[in-house]
């Protein structure tokens, strides 16, 4: 999974989709613009439990993209999701480290129906604050 800061929602390859139970909806893609290139092809989903791991989050708005194969990237976190987690960065190369830490209470899961009768934490609407 890549860590990006600069990315303002987070992504899957359409291989996690399809290992999650998605099948990428082809007749709903829409073109984002990413750092490295413009007109990057998307597919808009909402995962309805997205877990870091032993933390749930609730749904999360993400996109399904086709990664460059070379990066080896199945998941890109993005700040829908960075922004609610207060974290630490340890350099200490070959083996540094993220910690994330939840700012919400990991207790509070949001489930679907919420997520999608009002403004949630981690939708697309929370990164453009």
């Amino acid at each position: 999974m890549v860590f990006d800061t600069g990315s303002t929602i987070t992504a899957i390859s359409p291989v996690t989709a399809v290992t999650l139970g998605y099948q990428p909806d082809y007749d709903n893609v829409m073109e984002i613009n990413s750092a490295s290139q413009a007109g990057v092809k998307a597919i808009p989903v909402i995962i309805p439990n997205f877990k870091l791991k032993e933390v749930e989050l609730g749904p999360v708005y993400a996109y399904i993209i086709n990664f460059p194969p070379e990066g080896n990237v199945f998941a890109l976190l993005g700040l829908n999701v960075i922004q609610h987690f207060l974290t630490t960065i340890k350099i200490n190369r070959p083996n540094s480290e993220i910690k994330l830490e939840p700012m919400f209470d990991v207790n509070n899961v949001e489930t679907l129906d919420t997520y999608l009768s009002h403004s949630s934490r981690f939708g697309i609407w929370s990164a453009q604050r």
